[in-house]
């Protein structure tokens, strides 16, 4: 019945009865579990007014889970997950434990809890079900979780009088049912009832724990076998305390003391743990239920758990001492100061505003920043800042081909900068023009107006610009006329591929076209057998180029030589026919010449000098000189065949050239193309040794591409190693590094030509180098090794000693000439 109060109000002529409810009215909130579990209201009691929010928990047992809620309100405001069917051992358990209910009228929450599954593969888990009252005799009861229970047993231990007394039955542990229950007797002896402490473990089916008789502690052989274990402690006054056990373990040379002693902890109780290390050894940290470097550490006992303490050697400790010159800072990783012998520190430099970082100092000397450093000594390093000065970009356009070379590179540079600009035509081109806006430059034009036939090319090559401002630069190249200046050239611009009967084309370079014709030569069956046309030159045109048949015969398209003379247009070449050389008036009167040798794999270019046909070597990769140990590229060079790279002169002379071509520092050898065995070989040589650029090496030597006796390779060589003081001639069998296999001397020619030779005997090797005038140098190398003769082939090289990144020194090319090769049988 609803309480309330009404209100009489009276009137002259009537009466009026106004009732009103001044409570709102209640209603009931009933609570319905199966399972083992339980709900807890808030705010609590179980009547509520109208319109109250009451928030529902549920809170399983150990080893139970919600499996699902059911409310009969159709009012509640949270979704609520109900699973449906039957609920079966691994069903899944609800994640969701609360809800909000508005209460409006009474209401039905039905929770329904369920056993977890004991076969998973969670943590093994041991719980008593039912702990007897102190003083009773009836039996302890459990359950187990996440194990097979037919593949483990349950130990049971109780403490009485301040004793462990149990198991010393026969039977010494319990089976566990298939639901994975159990129970069994602790009241065996007299005064058992009234055990303050009853202990149980999960153990392995076939372990058998150890009898317990008045014993203080449990042994740690049968914690050790135990795979989960739980423990209560009881008072007369029937309360219950679960006792968790802390375990400790420890690496390296230490120990740990626990406040309160003991191990064995009430349910919430808080332990400190001390770790003392040995002598010579430090604590390092706790693993395990407590993962930290502080000590001492406290853990609160809410479970059992185990604590690793880690101990390490004590290591030496050094300081690291960070100063400032400018204006910023620099952050140590890992931060602090101070480190262990052979830790690693990176040192991170940030510029104050206006200023940038420039370099460290002190214990690093680097200009990377980033920088690391390792710590085996107290070390100080300075972050050196400068005040951050314009930049400015010099911007380089190039037309024609060719490239421009900065010194220093980059493109972005301080004010003030000097920047040296070198021109690099491509082959066949030249430079004809420079421009830029840079007020520094004092010559900023160079050739105006447009590019003919027969302009003038500019000789300097090089120009310097101070950066004062941004920068342009534009270049111009153009392709070089056939009457420009410069040693006359002839070129094969199309050779045509072996068996085929396409036309020879080529270009010239540096003379009139009108005033000289192409005379060409073929080589088949071991015989020189063109020209034999009426035509025995053929004309140049205006721009250079010239085009001629050279497969008027019978089997001509399978030359294997081809050789192309530059020669007056009055001069008429003798006829060839079976001529096994090419005859010396036809050499005489050739301004120029290029041979190559062709097969079906391609082709060679040739040249002939003094009398020997010379391959000259052509690399589309880097290649030995020089080499690593296993024989390959280290880094190698690339080797050009192009005629500015190695030429014959008109007075004889052989000519190789270290250049720069195509974006690459390339350099030079020649190959004879006959093995000549023992006997004395003589190299004329018209280049000083002293004038060799110090990072480059002269060869005149032998070599097989049999690798046997060291490729039979026997040198003379100039050069000076990258060494200004060093000596610039040795004398080398190989291998050189074998002591005495190597004479090492200066020398700085009077006079030119120097003659340089070895006399090769199956005895010695003797070797002698001596100019008109001069007291010859002379060495004999009598000691094991002397290669036996092969097919070993006289060549000549120029190369750079650190490979084709390392260019010469001054950036310029460097050039050996020989005038003579000669070679007398022993």
């Amino acid at each position: 019945m609803k309480s309330g109060i009404c209100i009489v109000i009276m009137t002259a002529t009537t009466l009026t009865a106004v009732c009103g409810c001044l409570n709102p009215e209640k209603y009931t909130l009933e609570i319905d579990i199966e399972g083992k579990g339980e709900i807890v209201l808030s705010p609590t009691g179980g009547r509520y007014d109208s319109g109250t929010t009451v928030t529902v928990t549920a809170v399983p047992e150990a080893g139970w889970c919600l499996h699902s809620w059911s409310f009969d309100a159709t009012n509640k405001t949270a979704t609520v997950i109900v699973n449906s069917g039957p609920i079966d051992v691994g069903q899944i358990c609800l994640d969701e434990l609360s809800h909000e209910l508005k209460i409006m009228e009474d209401t039905r929450v039905q929770a329904v809890f369920m056993e977890q599954d004991r076969n998973d593969h969670g943590k093994p888990e041991i719980v008593f079900d039912e702990v007897p009252a102190w003083g009773s005799t009836e039996d302890l009861t459990g359950k187990t979780l996440h194990v097979t229970p037919q593949d483990y047993r349950v130990a049971l231990a109780i403490y009485t009088s301040n004793w462990f007394n149990k198991p010393f039955w026969t039977q010494k542990t319990l089976i566990i049912r298939d639901d994975g229950t159990w129970s069994g007797d602790i009241t065996t002896g007299t005064g058992d009832q009234y055990a303050t402490k009853i202990f149980a473990a999960l153990v392995p089916k076939d372990y058998v724990p150890p009898t317990l008789n008045n014993t203080a502690v449990l042994p740690v052989e049968l914690l050790e076998n135990a795979v989960a274990f739980c423990q209560v402690r009881r008072t007369a006054s029937n309360d219950v305390v679960n006792v968790f056990h802390l375990s400790l373990n420890q690496e390296g040379e230490g120990g740990v003391s626990l406040n309160p002693p003991g191990g064995h902890y009430d349910e919430g109780g808080t332990v400190t743990l001390t770790a003392t290390p040995g002598p010579g050894w430090r604590f390092d940290h706790y693993a395990g239920a407590i993962e930290d470097t502080q000590n001492p550490a406290t853990i609160v006992m809410d479970e059992n758990k185990t604590v690793t303490a880690v101990f390490a050697e004590s290591i030496p400790r050094y300081n690291l001492d960070v100063s400032i010159e400018g204006k910023g800072v620099v952050t140590l990783d890992p931060p602090g100061g101070h480190y262990d012998e052979g830790g690693t520190v990176t040192l991170t430099a940030t510029p104050g505003p206006g200023w940038r970082f420039d370099h460290y100092a002190g214990a690093i000397e680097d200009t990377q920043n980033p920088a690391t450093i390792v710590m085996n000594e107290n070390k100080t390093v300075t972050a050196v800042f400068s005040e951050v000065i314009p930049r400015y970009t010099l911007d380089v356009s190039i037309e024609g081909e060719g490239m421009v070379i900065l010194d220093p590179p980059g493109g972005t540079y301080d004010a003030g900068t000097p920047v040296t600009l070198t021109a690099v035509p491509e082959e066949d081109w030249c430079l004809a023009e420079w421009k830029t806006n840079s007020k520094s430059d004092t010559d900023p034009g160079g050739n105006v107006g447009p590019i003919t036939a027969g302009k003038v090319c500019l000789s300097n090559l090089t120009k310097v610009i101070e950066m004062t401002e941004d920068t342009s630069v534009s270049v111009l190249f153009q392709y070089e006329i056939p009457g420009g200046p410069g040693n006359p050239v002839i070129r094969f611009d199309g050779v045509p591929a072996w068996g085929t009967l396409d036309n020879l084309k080529g270009y010239v370079l540096h003379i009139e076209p009108e005033d000289y014709h192409v005379a060409v030569a073929i080589y088949t069956s071991n015989w020189f057998n063109k020209p034999t046309w009426t035509q025995k030159t053929v004309i140049i045109r205006a721009d250079g180029t010239w085009t001629a048949d050279i497969t008027t015969g019978t089997g001509d398209q399978y030359a294997t030589k081809i050789f192309a003379a530059l020669v007056p247009k009055g001069y008429v070449p003798p006829t060839l026919n079976n001529v096994p050389v090419l005859p010396a008036d036809f050499l005489e009167n050739a301004l120029a010449t290029i041979q190559v040798e062709r097969n079906s794999d391609g082709y060679t270019r040739m040249i002939t000098f003094s009398g020997f046909e010379w391959y000259v070597r052509n690399t589309a990769q880097p290649e030995g000189p020089p080499s690593g140990a296993d024989g390959l590229p280290n880094p190698g060079n690339y080797f050009s065949d192009a005629p500015e790279s190695v030429w014959v002169d008109s007075q004889g002379k052989l000519h190789l050239v270290i250049r720069y071509e195509n974006n690459l520092w390339k350099c030079a050898e020649v190959i004879c193309a006959n093995s000549l065995g023992y006997g004395t070989y003589t190299f004329t040589v018209a280049t000083n040794p002293a004038d060799i650029d110090l990072n480059a090496v002269a060869g005149l030597f032998l070599w097989s591409d049999d690798p046997a006796y060291n490729h039979r390779e026997i040198d003379i060589e100039f050069s000076q190693w990258t060494i200004s003081d060093g000596p610039n001639i040795q004398y080398v069998i190989q291998p050189w590094d074998i002591e005495g296999n190597r004479f090492q001397f200066d020398y700085d020619t009077g006079s030119l030509p120097a003659a340089h030779t070895f006399t090769w005997t199956p005895e010695s090797i003797q070797f002698s180098s001596e100019y008109e005038g001069s007291t010859p140098h002379l060495w004999e190398f009598t000691g094991p090794g002397i290669p036996l003769e092969g097919d070993e082939h006289p060549r000549i090289n120029l190369w750079l000693s650190g490979g084709y990144t390392s260019p010469p020194s001054d950036g310029q090319i460097v050039e050996l000439v020989l005038e003579s090769f000669d070679f007398f049988s022993n």
